[in-house]
């Protein structure tokens, strides 16, 4: 079995005195408002989710997937070490999410994806380009 790691924002807290550190590895509700406290907590900037359920290639990045939050680009060095480069939003209006199982068509490399929200509109379907761009929904 081969465990991978990618190195998230959401993974860098601080710790602020020795008692909240003991209350996050007891209580995880406490994680958010370390992060919070901590200055840390940026949803549209570090992201919110955990990539930890799939990997595609597509728009010429390698991404890592997870349901809540934006894809994060990552690169394979020449000796095997995962690089986290970041979230990647196409270039386009940051958007909150996508699937974490976009279809790619194996003729043109364009990407097909979904987002969905808790806010109307509540679920929109968009294409990235072949060269990384997502398009309008």
């Amino acid at each position: 079995m081969l465990l991978v790691f990618l190195l998230l924002p959401q993974f860098f807290i601080l710790p602020l005195f020795p008692q909240p550190s003991l209350l996050l590895c007891l209580n995880p509700t406490w994680l958010p408002i370390a992060r919070v406290l901590a200055g840390q907590f940026s949803p549209m900037i570090n992201g919110f989710g955990l990539a930890n359920t799939s990997v595609a290639l597509f728009g010429g990045y390698l991404f890592a997937l997870g349901e809540s939050d934006l894809p994060y680009a990552i690169k394979l060095t020449q000796n095997g070490e995962i690089i986290t480069l970041g979230r990647h939003a196409f270039y386009s209006n940051p958007f909150l999410n996508m699937t974490a199982h976009p279809k790619i068509d194996p003729n043109t490399g364009e990407a097909f994806a979904f987002g969905y929200d808790i806010f109307p509109p509540f679920l929109t379907y968009f294409r990235i380009n072949e060269e990384g761009i997502k398009q309008d929904d």
